[in-house]
Parts: C-alpha cells; structure tokens; sequence
C-alpha cells in the first residue's frame, strides 16, 4: 500500500515531463508470494493505470544490487545513469513534500543537460 500512495506523484511527472528526456520506471519488488505471479502484477498494473514499464524483480536481484531497505524508494538518475538524488518511503508522508522536492530536482538536472 505504501507504494501506491506514490503512484499519483509519478503520473504527474510522466505527464509534466512527457516532452523531455525523463523516464519513468518502476521496479516491483513483491512482499508476498501472489505478488511474484507476473499476471497477477499484469493484472494490477492494468487495474492502476500505470502507463510507465514496470520491471517484476521476484528475486529481489535489484533490491539487493541497489541496496534497498524501504518500499518505496525513489531513485533519480542523470543522463549518465548516475543516481543523483533519492527518495526513501512515501513521498507526501506527513506532508513531507517529496513530490515537489524530487520535481525540483529533476528540473536541475534537466537543467544541467541542456
């Protein structure tokens, strides 16, 4: 659930960056074993309107390569595949602000590559 909370956050940045070089792309993690059935995650996906690729990790290769801890994170990587800045846990938690701190920083970067 917590990482659906984000969902919204990504939306916005897929379609406020839609006509730069930004990418949007989720890595699934599962915490549970229905979760780790690719239809069931098709399914879901589907069901969530998520437009973006979505990458099934039922090993949990990339959360271990990338040193994960929190569901979600969020990772910002420049034109090099560099990650530059990231987000741990829900973005808007206790009115955190995440989603307006990541989208200033991916305007910097954006920024930068011009």
């Amino acid at each position: 659930m917590n990482c659906q909370r984000n969902l919204p956050s990504y939306g916005r940045w897929q379609k406020e960056f839609e006509k730069e070089s930004v990418e949007i792309i989720g890595i699934h993690t599962p915490e549970t074993p229905s979760e780790r059935i690719p239809e069931n995650v098709e399914r879901k996906v589907k069901e969530l309107k998520i437009t973006y690729p979505v990458l099934l990790d039922t090993e949990a290769e990339n959360w271990k390569r990338w040193g994960q801890q929190w569901w979600p994170t969020v990772y910002l990587l420049d034109a090099q595949g560099r990650v530059r800045y990231r987000w741990l846990g829900e973005l808007e938690y206790e009115g955190a602000g995440g989603e307006a701190r990541m989208g200033s920083f991916i305007k910097r970067l954006l920024a930068e590559a011009k």
